[in-house]
């Protein structure tokens, strides 16, 4: 399916990903409310965290009420909001730390490829992030 890809050595480390990111979803430049997450720490290069949009996605099969499913249409696994019972066993059953918990929300949230134009790929000024198979 199709995922964000990370070009480790193009990263600036500026983190307008995240802030894009966060203000279309959330409507706050808040690196806290994005659903990508890039970490940069001294002389070592930035790494991210964001949903790979699994084939095999085991935080669907860890949902016990079906709020994650498997879009087909635009190849990405998408949390319906409204069935979630925040048990949080996605974010435990993800192996990538691509599903954070949001305590002010009091659910998940994660990366939906922004229904195919992902804001974080736009505004990457070194062309960092792409979308991959």
């Amino acid at each position: 399916m199709k995922h964000i890809v990370f070009d480790e050595k193009k990263c600036a480390g500026c983190n307008l990903c995240e802030l894009f990111c966060s203000s279309k979803w959330y409507d706050a430049f808040n690196p806290k409310k994005s659903r990508i997450k890039i970490k940069t720490e001294d002389y070592v290069a930035p790494k991210y965290n964001v949903c790979l949009q699994c084939d095999d996605a085991p935080c669907v099969d860890a949902c016990p009420t079906d709020a994650l499913v498997i879009d087909q249409d635009l190849e990405r696994v998408v949390l319906i909001n409204d069935l979630c019972i925040g048990c949080r066993l996605c974010v435990k059953a993800c192996p990538y730390d691509g599903i954070y918990w949001h305590k002010d929300y009091k659910l998940p949230i994660k990366c939906n490829l922004c229904e195919g134009e992902p804001e974080c790929v736009k505004i990457c000024p070194k062309n960092a992030l792409s979308v991959g198979d």
